[in-house]
């Protein structure tokens, strides 16, 4: 709900005020799916530098007249959502369309979210690994 929303960003909010300080640490197998997803597009690296965030121009979250660009932590979680997402609108799974599903640099995200004066990142959401994301809204 939107009221559970509110307190989760609040509790988030609350940490950095606190001088709380925590560092994400990438999966593993979290930056082997990110090479994976590069290597399909052309893009060859020995490594990818930081935490790799998975987001696919087919999948859009409607809230309140608003929508949203989800961001996710687990690649599994994104091909999850769009497989949802496609039965239930009875289209094929975006998935599988080649170059659908691209992948950031999570600090990158954020230095551009902060640095920007333009609404160009004011609809990023970020998806915690395994939240189960309904485009439904009677499931919620």
């Amino acid at each position: 709900t939107d009221l559970n929303s509110f307190y989760a960003f609040r509790q988030v909010f609350q940490l950095k005020h606190n001088g709380v300080a925590f560092r994400l640490i990438p999966e593993s197998s979290q930056v082997e799916n990110a090479l994976r997803v590069m290597e399909e597009v052309g893009i060859t690296d020995d490594g990818f530098s930081g935490v790799p965030v998975f987001q696919s121009r087919s999948l859009i979250l409607r809230s309140e007249n608003k929508s949203y660009r989800p961001a996710f932590f687990r690649k599994e979680d994104l091909e999850n959502s769009l497989l949802r997402a496609a039965k239930e609108q009875n289209q094929i799974n975006p998935a599988y369309k080649r170059g659908n599903i691209q992948v950031a640099v999570l600090e990158e995200v954020l230095k551009g979210m902060k640095e920007s004066s333009t609404p160009n990142w004011d609809d990023v959401v970020f998806i915690p690994p395994g939240f189960d994301i309904s485009t439904d809204p009677t499931r919620r």
